[in-house]
């Protein structure tokens, strides 16, 4: 009997694991890369070191106030959040953990087949030195939480090809491209073709020109008397008629004369 209890628990206790193991491993996939143990004392003792420095600098300028009770982070989560104009329930998940910014952040990145852009949502965008500090911080502070920052995106666009929506996004992109591509090539041969139709077409309206001003030329002739304009033929030129004509009237006949060759 206790054996059997002992292996239901152990059988038990090694489902409870895989269900543990299972929501973790999702959870992980779900908000990519987190820095570990190691990472997260060096990153603390960084910032304390900073704080110092802070303190230091704020203490020289007179601000004993700062000095005692400031914070150099002091406004910035709202400002940003603000800033990048967050709903709501993305709000609620970042003051509920640390991860719940960087989770409903991905939920929205995985309902968009393309990759959210700062147009589409603003918290997408990149924030520079300048805009930090018209947020809530000074100079310093801008500077060491971009400096800071550069690690986590480089480790996110390193490991963004292991993702299958992010293939699917490279091909969306590349599909893109080749559409832009291609309305580009279209568009220049419409163009081409544009320009090859009004030099037609103005070829075939000085043709139609001169042939409408030859058969006014025709007509213009015609009506002056000449009904053609084919040479004459052999022996039937003017001068040999004019020389016929005199004959007949010095002869006084009408009776044709023979020419000689």
């Amino acid at each position: 009997y206790w054996l059997f209890i002992l292996m239901m628990m152990f059988l038990m206790l090694n489902l409870l694991t895989v269900i543990i193991v299972e929501h973790f491993c999702q959870t992980r996939n779900t908000c990519g890369e987190t820095a570990g143990l190691l990472k997260d004392l060096k990153l603390s003792w960084k910032d304390f070191l900073f704080r110092l420095e802070w303190r230091r600098d704020q203490f020289r300028e007179g601000e004993y106030k700062a000095f005692f009770m400031g914070n150099p982070y002091e406004g910035l989560v709202e400002g940003l959040l603000q800033n990048a104009k967050a709903s709501e329930e993305m709000e609620r998940a970042a003051a509920k953990n640390c991860l719940g910014l960087k989770l409903n952040r991905k939920k929205i990145e995985d309902l968009s087949v393309e990759a959210p852009s700062a147009e589409k949502n603003p918290g997408f965008g990149i924030v520079k030195n300048l805009e930090l500090r018209k947020i809530a911080c000074d100079a310093a502070t801008a500077q060491f939480l971009l400096d800071g920052c550069e690690d986590f995106v480089a480790s996110e666009k390193s490991l963004a090809h292991l993702g299958v929506l992010n293939q699917v996004r490279s091909f969306v992109q590349l599909l893109q491209q080749s559409k832009e591509e291609l309305n580009s090539h279209c568009g220049q041969m419409e163009d081409g073709i544009v320009e090859d139709q009004e030099k037609l077409e103005r070829i075939l309206t000085r043709l139609e020109d001169s042939v409408q001003m030859a058969f006014d030329g025709f007509q213009e002739l015609a009506a002056s008397g000449i009904d053609t304009l084919a040479p004459p033929a052999l022996g039937q030129g003017g001068e040999m008629k004019a020389a016929l004509q005199d004959l007949r009237s010095t002869a006084g006949t009408s009776e044709p004369l023979p020419i000689q060759p």
